[in-house]
């Protein structure tokens, strides 16, 4: 009668609450990056704070000589402004990703799905939305890890 249910989150959403002093640059106009896990589908082994300081990291990287990327809620004084909601995030198995799928077949790819909003400097906001898949990384950490680098890059190049 009704459509699936979704599972109950296996590790906590957590983000970071700083930068890294030598991803900061205070002379620079601030960026503010809000991110966020609200109801996102987890299906993940342990908790989402290296994914999500490495997308936070990539995308300071990238603006690195443009903007000065500040973590926070989104408020309407900062602009630009970039809000990232997570909406699934899945391991994927190493075990058929590495032996028997390799880097040609899907199997076993580890996933994340992002949506969200950039606002420019000017108050216009650009929805986003993009899904990415990861046959690479020996361990699902490090293939979760090699995603949220990707993430950060895309956002960043949307932003600057």
């Amino acid at each position: 009668m009704g459509g699936g249910i979704a599972p109950p989150p296996t590790a906590p959403f957590v983000t970071p609450t700083a930068l890294a002093p030598k991803l900061q640059h205070p002379d620079l106009p601030p960026c503010r990056l809000d991110i966020s896990g609200k109801g996102a589908v987890l299906d993940i082994a342990s908790d989402t704070l290296p994914i999500t300081t490495a997308l936070a990291e990539s995308m300071a990287k990238t603006l690195r000589k443009r903007y000065n990327v500040v973590l926070g809620e989104s408020s309407g004084d900062i602009r630009p402004a970039v809000r990232v909601r997570v909406i699934s995030i899945e391991d994927g198995n190493s075990f058929l990703r590495n032996f028997i799928g390799g880097p040609l077949l899907p199997i076993g790819a580890a996933r994340m799905e992002v949506e969200g909003t950039v606002t420019d400097a000017m108050g216009y906001e650009s929805p986003f939305w993009f899904q990415l898949r990861n046959r690479l990384g020996f361990t699902n950490r490090k293939c979760l890890l090699l995603m949220g680098n990707e993430a950060g890059y895309r956002i960043g190049r949307l932003v600057g």
